[in-house]
């Protein structure tokens, strides 16, 4: 089997920014007692209310 793969593009993944900030220690123990990738879900938290505060 064959695969065309010509037709396809990607789009690099865009460069995180690092960030040093203050959170209240049980948000973060919160986030932190989800396991591994807690970070990417704080991310995903505040992408989601980023975005609906730009519907608005």
């Amino acid at each position: 089997m064959h695969i065309d793969w010509s037709g396809i593009s990607a789009e690099p993944p865009r460069p995180k920014a690092v960030l040093n900030m203050r959170v209240d220690y049980e948000v973060l123990e919160f986030f932190r007692s989800q396991g591994k990738g807690y970070q990417k879900k704080i991310n995903a938290v505040l992408r989601s209310y980023v975005e609906q505060k730009q519907r608005h």
